[in-house]
């Protein structure tokens, strides 16, 4: 029962949040919505509105093939596993970590929030979750096997390197002397 409530608050079975890596897109493009409006999002807008999925990654590439039949199927079993980990494996109290493609800053933050579907804007990344930012760490100040680790290409992964753990974390803990919205406009 206490291993349900620790996933339930956003833990893992080792009972200390897990970390995301959430791209804001290729340009930095959503870095607006992403640190003015508190808001995590990601693409595949064809898929429209994932709330009503059961619990099933295969029900996700059913609907990304469906969406997207001219893709191969590593481009479907990637979206859909992104999908899928942002509607159900990302938990309230995660950590999130966005590095931001405008300057050298990694903003570190805690979900707040479940899934939900934005239909009111432009649809090009309509999946939403709320995020509270919590500070910011400078890339410069990570190992590099911690670097390496954000340099995956996905738009969603999760991060579990323990140097990049430790970083973040403090973070999480303490915040940052430098605040994100001072450095990066």
């Amino acid at each position: 029962m206490a291993q349900d409530n620790e996933v339930a608050e956003g833990r893992g079975s080792e009972g200390v949040p897990r970390i995301w890596a959430v791209r804001g897109g290729k340009h930095g493009e959503l870095q607006d919505l992403f640190l003015r409006r508190n808001t995590l999002a990601v693409g595949w807008p064809k898929v429209g509105d994932l709330s009503h999925l059961p619990a099933e990654r295969l029900r996700f590439e059913q609907l990304v093939t469906a969406h997207y039949p001219n893709e191969r199927a590593g481009y479907v079993r990637n979206a859909a596993g992104q999908l899928y980990k942002f509607v159900f494996e990302m938990r309230v109290g995660d950590l999130v970590v966005y590095p931001s493609k405008i300057g050298r800053l990694l903003h570190v933050g805690r979900l707040v929030g479940g899934y939900r579907y934005d239909a009111t804007e432009p649809l090009v990344f309509p999946h939403r979750r709320p995020v509270v930012w919590l500070g910011d760490l400078d890339r410069g100040q990570l190992e590099q096997t911690a670097l390496r680790e954000l340099g995956s290409v996905l738009t969603l992964f999760r991060l579990r390197h323990p140097k990049t753990y430790e970083a973040v974390s403090s973070i999480a803990r303490v915040g940052s002397k430098r605040g994100a919205r001072e450095s990066e406009p």
